[in-house]
């Protein structure tokens, strides 16, 4: 059988038919599927709410209705206190942009079932109702004028959006007067906590209502601002950094500079944007594969390493993956299958470099194409968390310099 299977193959490449002969070599999707453990459990509930006519609830069911490509900063806020806790729930996305919003839902994003009938809509009254349910001691109490002074220092009047919250007033980027102010306060106030973060050594509810946006400005500050380094300011650097080591929030709700960065082209012309310091990965040596496995070992269908991970995503989604690709990419269903095959084996190699992708062969022009759109469409933390996600940018860098 074997002897009569590389014959196929020899009869194959004599007819110089590269493509087929490489599709046959390169793993089907039912024998990658079988090389990633995570895919025999399903992770948590993740529904688009323009696919239901109504959700359906279950007593004491926790759901999250949040913005659909997870841009909502007071989305992630309660996002956060859920993966924070490990708590089970289900998500329903909502589509605030375009016109498959579900007519069934009213309101704003963020909003909280909790499977008794009652659900809440704002951001704080959610993560206090949580933190009251379950003990989740984010000392909402004590932090109530920390809380307050996020409203007080962050800019005022300015124009509300998800892409770019709190550098729009008008038409224009808020003035850097204003945008230091904000930083120099912020600093000032964690100056005054006894820990790396705002009340103490732990995470509190401040700290989830200041995050998501020190996190988008981190990100988008260099590219309007020239020189305008959110870590330069020491004690928010130290708070930066008390946050990656947060399992949950590094793992897969932070979002990446990438996508933080993209996002602003929608609301910003080309001179509102200065030269910025180029992006780089990520790091993942032995510390973050720790985090990586304190974030994964009691989640199910989550890969066992960043880059499996990834892998992981792609297989369970590859089907939608490859008609996006070829209505984004301009490719032929048979090249993006092909391509997105090639890319997850290479993920799959333990070949920390992606040293293997850089040694040329026929299928490594369709990767490319592949791993470009990928890298290109991919929005964290929408798609997946930052770990995962970089792990991809990584085989899209080693597989352009080959």
């Amino acid at each position: 059988m074997i002897l009569l299977y590389l014959l196929e193959i020899l009869l194959l490449v004599s007819k110089k038919d590269y493509n087929v002969v490489l599709a046959v070599l390169t793993p089907g999707w039912q024998e990658l599927s079988k090389a990633l453990p995570s895919l025999q459990s399903e992770p948590l509930s993740i529904v688009d709410g323009a696919s239901l006519t109504a959700p359906e609830t279950k007593v004491n069911e926790l759901i999250l209705y949040r913005e659909k490509n997870g841009w909502c900063p007071y989305s992630e806020r309660v996002w956060l206190t859920l993966e924070l806790a490990n708590l089970p729930y289900k998500t329903i996305l909502i589509d605030n942009t375009h016109g498959s919003r579900p007519n069934w839902f009213s309101g704003t994003t963020p909003r909280m079932g909790f499977g008794t009938g009652k659900t809440i809509g704002e951001s704080i009254d959610i993560i206090t109702e949580l933190d009251k349910q379950y003990d989740l001691r984010l000392k909402v109490d004590e932090t109530r004028d920390l809380v307050r002074a996020f409203r007080t220092i962050f800019p005022k009047q300015t124009r509300p959006s998800s892409r770019s919250a709190f550098l729009l007033k008008g038409l224009s980027k808020v003035p850097r007067r204003e945008i230091e102010d904000t930083l120099a306060k912020t600093d000032d106030l964690l100056q005054e906590s006894t820990g790396p973060f705002f009340a103490g050594n732990s995470i509190s509810c401040a700290d989830i209502v200041w995050g998501p946006f020190l996190e988008r400005y981190t990100a988008q500050l260099p590219v309007l601002y020239k020189d305008l380094d959110v870590r330069s300011y020491s004690h928010i650097n130290t708070w930066l950094d008390a946050m990656d080591g947060l399992p949950a929030y590094w793992a897969r709700v932070k979002g990446d500079d990438h996508s933080w960065r993209k996002l602003l082209n929608s609301n910003f012309d080309s001179q509102d944007f200065v030269q910025a310091p180029p992006l780089v990965f990520d790091t993942y040596g032995e510390r973050e594969q720790v985090k990586w496995q304190a974030y994964g070992w009691d989640r199910d269908g989550i890969g066992r390493t960043p880059r499996r991970e990834a892998a992981t995503r792609i297989v369970r989604n590859y089907k939608a993956i490859i008609a996006d690709a070829m209505r984004q990419a301009s490719l032929e269903q048979t090249d993006a299958d092909l391509g997105l095959r090639r890319c997850v084996a290479f993920l799959l190699e333990d070949d920390e470099d992606f040293s293997l992708a850089t040694k040329s062969d026929d299928t490594l022009s369709l990767a490319l194409k592949v791993a470009t759109y990928l890298n290109s469409r991919l929005c964290v933390p929408r798609d997946m968390g930052v770990p995962p996600a970089h792990q991809i940018r990584h085989l899209y860098a080693a597989l352009s310099s080959s």
